[in-house]
């Protein structure tokens, strides 16, 4: 398959599986941000909508959209990159892998910012990073 034709086959299925991410990911954020209007407004007489609950759905979906994308692209370009014959595939286990880095990553980074908050944070922070590494190394 051509390179051009391929990646007009590719791209399609790739955020297909981003967009289905992203629904599912932000669904649970836009229903407790209407929930909690829809409770705000039976309780104060008015009607608001909660703009920082929206917000942090599209922020939330759109993170699990993007990291999903990013690997799709990201594994097809390794997998193909010396191969005659391209093709297309998804693992959605890769992308959980690399979730469970960047949380590793991230705890280990809030080891060091939590460290004026007590010892005991930072201890915490840490055992999650380290259980955060094991987990992505012993099971993906």
């Amino acid at each position: 398959m051509q390179q051009k034709r391929y990646w007009k086959t590719a791209l399609p299925t790739y955020l297909k599986v981003s967009f289905s991410y992203f629904a599912a990911f932000s669904t649970a954020p836009f229903a407790v941000a209407l929930l909690s209007s829809l409770w705000t407004g039976l309780r104060n007489g008015r009607w608001a909508i909660n703009r920082v609950g929206v917000e942090f759905a599209l922020i939330f979906g759109g993170f699990f959209f993007f990291l999903a994308l990013a690997t799709a692209i990201g594994d097809d370009i390794q997998r193909n990159w010396k191969a005659r014959e391209r093709t297309l595939a998804w693992h959605p286990q890769l992308m959980w892998k690399v979730f469970l880095y960047l949380e590793t990553v991230f705890f280990f980074v809030a080891t060091f910012l939590a460290y004026n908050q007590g010892a005991w944070l930072s201890v915490l922070f840490l055992g999650f990073a380290i259980g955060s590494a094991i987990t992505a190394k012993k099971c993906f």
